[in-house]
């Protein structure tokens, strides 16, 4: 207790599983805290938002079933906990068939999802999906894919005067190809060059008998070589892209013999007529998108970097990020560089540049010091700084630190802190490390 009858400051971190019979499993994640500012001024997590979850699920080879509640807790100084949603229930169920009467592939998906809030607005939406795939080897090494799917909606919203307490409904479709051209070239000294351009063509026609229908789900969309050939690249079911487009990307990979490989991606969307679903910020807006770009080197295990640049009109940098990371034997390091122009439409009205780097060296078999530093680039201050010294053996883990945390807000002040932690190998998550074995328990 903190002196004035109540508790005091904790939080609770779980993971609760249970399996039954025909491969169904019983499961809770819980991450609850009664203070916004504890784990990250201790240092236990630096998330501003915990996420709880518990429910049923089953996975199998063709298909999976999951039914679960979540409960969501703002830890950011600007959100209101009552007008953050409660999630019961989300129901998830899809199931896929090779070798149709179609040919192909076939799938079909249900989801339900309920939102619950003290203030604010409340929905529920059910969503049934359905879709069919089918490949084949076209002349001149093409690979040929026809695809076709189609979504379904009912949704309905209490407490929100923008839209109406009756049964809302839509219906969207979705036809579309793919065409690539994979080439590979092997050179006398063993280097494998590999080629691969592929255009997607798609349609969803936005009909007319469709209701609006609230965005819960679809608030915040990033555009980047993972979805520049989804269908939708909205994340959930509440908004679909849709329009006539063509997706257009390349990809080029190098394998030397010594171990490393180089690979370089780009892409860009065009459109027959200018979509306004997406913000400015996001890349995707107007007949054309932003070119995105993407270059990595992996020499594993010691040595990874990635780069990925989003351009604009006129090569203006709308997003740029950077990585790389060191793995030696006894040295490690990471480091990480981001910069996003402003995009009022995703929360972020003003442009963020950032960067981090991390390392550690182990001086001595057990002893190793630790270092991590990361700043605003913009505003020219640093955000955070941690020096620390780590003992550690086949038993346990001892370790050190001061750190500084330089920036102010509402739950977590600058301070500086002194912070000394001890992990016992068999308790919780284990050690962080591998040590060189000591005789810490001698068995007679």
């Amino acid at each position: 207790s903190d002196g004035t009858g109540d508790f005091g400051k904790a939080f609770l971190n779980t993971d609760i599983g249970l399996d039954f019979r025909n491969g169904f499993e019983l499961y809770g994640d819980l991450n609850l805290t009664n203070d916004d500012g504890f784990m990250r001024r201790f240092g236990f997590d630096q998330a501003d938002r915990l996420v709880s979850a518990a429910g049923l699920r089953r996975f199998e080879d063709n298909g999976y079933l999951v039914a679960q509640a979540l409960y969501f807790q703002s830890l950011r100084d600007d959100e209101v906990d009552a007008e953050i949603p409660f999630a019961l229930p989300e129901i998830t169920w899809r199931k896929t068939w090779t070798d149709t009467p179609l040919g192909g592939r076939v799938g079909l998906g249900v989801n339900t999802l309920g939102l619950f809030r003290q203030i604010g607005r409340d929905t529920f939406r059910i969503t049934g999906t359905a879709d069919w795939q089918r490949d084949w080897q076209a002349p001149l090494g093409i690979r040929a894919s026809a695809f076709a799917n189609a979504q379904v909606d009912l949704y309905r919203v209490w407490n929100d005067p923008d839209f109406s307490s009756n049964l809302l409904f839509r219906a969207t479709p979705t036809v579309g190809m793919e065409f690539s051209l994979p080439m590979v070239r092997n050179s006398k000294n063993g280097v494998q060059h590999v080629l691969n351009p592929v255009a997607q063509v798609l349609y969803t026609p936005n009909l007319s008998f469709n209701d609006v229908l609230p965005n819960e789900d679809s608030q915040q969309i990033e555009f980047d070589e993972t979805n520049l050939f989804s269908v939708n690249r909205f994340p959930g079911y509440d908004k679909i892209e849709t329009g006539a487009r063509v997706n257009l990307g390349t990809s080029y990979r190098r394998y030397d013999p010594t171990g490393w490989t180089l690979g370089v991606n780009v892409g860009q969307v065009f459109r027959l007529a200018p979509n306004d679903q997406f913000s400015d910020g996001s890349g995707l807006a107007g007949k054309r998108s932003d070119l995105l770009a993407a270059v990595f080197f992996e020499l594993p295990p010691k040595l990874r970097m990635v780069n990925r640049v989003l351009l604009g009109g006129g090569f203006e940098i709308r997003r740029a990020e950077s990585e790389i990371s060191l793995n030696f034997d006894r040295f490690q390091a990471s480091g990480s560089y981001v910069y996003l122009a402003p995009d009022v439409a995703a929360d972020s009205p003003d442009a963020r540049s950032e960067f981090n780097v991390a390392g550690s060296y182990r001086f001595l078999p057990n002893w190793q010091v630790n270092l991590e530093w990361r700043r605003d680039l913009i505003e020219d201050h640093n955000i955070f700084g941690l020096l620390g010294l780590t003992y550690g053996n086949e038993c346990v883990e001892i370790e050190v630190s001061l750190s500084r945390r330089f920036t102010n807000s509402i739950n977590v002040p600058a301070e500086t802190s002194i912070d000394l932690s001890v992990r016992l190998a068999g308790f919780g998550g284990g050690l962080h490390n591998r040590w060189a074995a000591q005789s810490c328990v001698q068995m007679r």
